[in-house]
């Protein structure tokens, strides 16, 4: 046998070799993972525990997107609304003079003091309020630990926003300003648009579907289970109860005490208010029974 085909039954021998494997091109021990199929995709891993490919529910992604812009119109309202106190500053100022009395010896700059620091106070607050209900939207559309919260908070201002709206149908501009109608008529619609805002949120935060998305229906299933469990311990009290009195009759007791011990015949109720009202009935009635043996024994006595 020549060397040239020594060298190509030792490279049938050893298919992977350097050799052969520069020769198809690729790197030693390829074919076999080539060979072995394509194997599937890694699925994403969770964030925070949820899965990734979880939907947000129609309802709560409708609350994010009302609420989300009934917070741009109640701050769009704000800014009206001190627009409007700028430009009645005098009446703001009578008001405050007002309040202190007309007779009083505070100076005019002491009042227009009082009547700016109200103003800036009251826009403060309102903006504070907005700012914490953005947040409870944030933490909402985060669905964190503290959606449930969030979502509560949304739905109670949700019901100071319609009770708003009732209120804006029933008041009127002050009489005697020289402010336009325009910014009336624009900052009431405003009001009017956040309450009906407002109406929709309340619909859509108690939605079972909203609830289960804050994990709120998930704490009342774990709630109505404990609840469960006790009912079933107390039933299971009760029946040790009724297998002890029974063990002690028949011990040898008397058949007074056998009907002074307390015995329970609806064990589901044991512990309930009803158990305690049947007990209760079933104690006295004893106490009136030992009450009637007892003169009973004594003429018996008697007469021996």
């Amino acid at each position: 046998m020549t060397a040239q085909q020594r060298f190509a039954a030792s490279q049938d021998l050893n298919p992977g070799s350097p050799e052969t494997s520069s020769e198809t091109g690729g790197n030693p021990g390829e074919g076999d993972t080539h060979g072995s199929g394509n194997q599937p995709a890694p699925t994403p891993p969770a964030k925070d525990g949820k899965p990734a490919d979880a939907k947000r529910p129609e309802s709560a992604q409708l609350l994010i997107n009302v609420m989300g812009g009934a917070l741009i119109l109640e701050f769009i309202h704000q800014v009206f609304s001190f627009i409007l106190a700028v430009l009645n500053f005098d009446v703001l100022k009578a008001t405050a003079k007002r309040t202190v009395g007309e007779e009083s010896d505070f100076s005019d700059t002491l009042i227009n003091l009082t009547a700016w620091g109200s103003l800036a106070m009251t826009t403060l607050i309102s903006l504070v309020i907005i700012a914490v209900l953005a947040s409870m939207v944030w933490l909402f559309n985060k669905q964190s630990k503290h959606a449930g919260t969030a979502r509560r908070m949304l739905f109670i201002f949700s019901l100071y926003f319609t009770f708003r709206l009732f209120l804006v149908f029933m008041t009127r501009p002050a009489t005697g300003t020289d402010s336009p109608d325009w910014l009336y008529v624009i900052d009431g619609s405003l009001q009017i648009l956040v309450g009906v805002a407002a109406v929709l949120v309340i619909v859509f935060a108690n939605r079972s579907e909203t609830l289960e998305y804050t994990g709120e229906m998930e704490k009342l299933r774990q709630l109505e289970q404990e609840q469960k469990k006790l009912q079933e311990q107390r039933a299971r009290e009760a029946r040790e109860k009724l297998n002890n009195a029974d063990k002690s009759g028949k011990s040898g007791k008397s058949g007074k005490s056998s009907k002074n011990s307390p015995k329970v015949h609806d064990e589901a109720d044991y512990g309930t208010f009803k158990g305690m009202i049947g007990r209760w009935f079933k104690g006295g009635k004893n106490d009136k029974n030992d009450k009637n043996d007892k003169p009973d024994n004594n003429s018996h006595d008697d007469k021996s």
